[in-house]
């Protein structure tokens, strides 16, 4: 059955598909108090519980994840940050 609108459902994949979102949580990860960050983690882990995901993720997972991601996009000479990064000669 598909909801209104006829779109499928989507499958939860934490820190995924969207690049905005990955920046920002490079930049805010690091600011998180210990009690914000357990409960993201919680969360993430009644997202598997519930069938959204496929794997028990944590919120330094999704970031480790997301800064490599980052610092590969910008060392592409297209990327609007690659300017920023000393030469590596």
């Amino acid at each position: 059955m598909l909801p209104v609108g006829g779109a499928a459902p989507r499958t939860f994949v934490p820190g995924g598909k969207d690049p905005r979102a990955a920046t920002a949580l490079c930049g805010v990860f690091f600011f998180l108090p210990a009690e914000v960050n357990g409960q993201i983690n919680s969360f993430l882990k009644r997202a598997h519980k519930y069938g959204f995901s496929n794997k028990i993720h944590s919120l330094a997972e999704i970031t480790k994840e997301a800064v490599e991601t980052l610092f590969f996009k910008m060392k592409c000479n297209q990327h609007c940050l690659n300017h920023t990064q000393s030469p590596l000669s």
